[in-house]
């Protein structure tokens, strides 16, 4: 709710982030980061931006009236807002490497495929008793399965790269 207010208000007043990062002497960066909802900014900054914007703090907090801009108070609701993105971040990690162990999974799962294929047409060339038909069939096989292993390694390593790169965005 913070991260959506000090984004609202930020248009509202018709600011750009670099604008508003000179009024409060921080980078950029790091008003994306409030607006993002991947950091609070401390009591102080929280009773500035009111001022700038011209809303009482609770406006900002999306909470009941604290009265006169109490640094205490600002700082008790900032702590909530602190824990439930912690909890939102254990919550994305978890997922993140859920989604890492099932891309490692299919990787396996391609690979052994792979592998079956090649082991079966390693032994069906090496076989004298197998008519041309039995040999093109067991070949054609080993082929698919050779092919079908490298697209499921291919799709787990895509797996565990995006969860990675998701994991990493998610972090930063």
């Amino acid at each position: 709710m913070l991260h959506e207010n000090l984004k609202k208000l930020r248009k509202q007043k018709g600011f750009t982030q670099e604008e508003l990062a000179g009024q409060l002497h921080v980078v950029r960066q790091t008003v994306s980061k409030w607006e993002q909802g991947l950091s609070v900014p401390d009591a102080q900054t929280v009773s500035r931006l009111a001022e700038i914007y011209e809303v009482p703090v609770s406006d900002l907090l999306g909470t009941v009236t604290i009265p006169d801009h109490r640094e205490d108070a600002i700082a008790q609701e900032l702590e909530k807002i602190n824990g439930q993105m912690a909890g939102r971040s254990r919550l994305l990690r978890t997922l993140w490497n859920i989604l890492t162990v099932i891309g490692i999974l299919v990787m396996v799962w391609g690979l052994s495929g792979v592998g079956i294929g090649a082991v079966n047409y390693s032994a069906a060339t090496v076989d004298p008793t197998y008519s041309a038909e039995t040999l093109h069939m067991i070949l054609s096989g080993c082929i698919s399965a050779v092919t079908k292993g490298v697209v499921c390694a291919v799709i787990g390593l895509g797996i565990v790269l995006i969860s990675r790169f998701l994991h990493r965005r998610s972090n930063a």
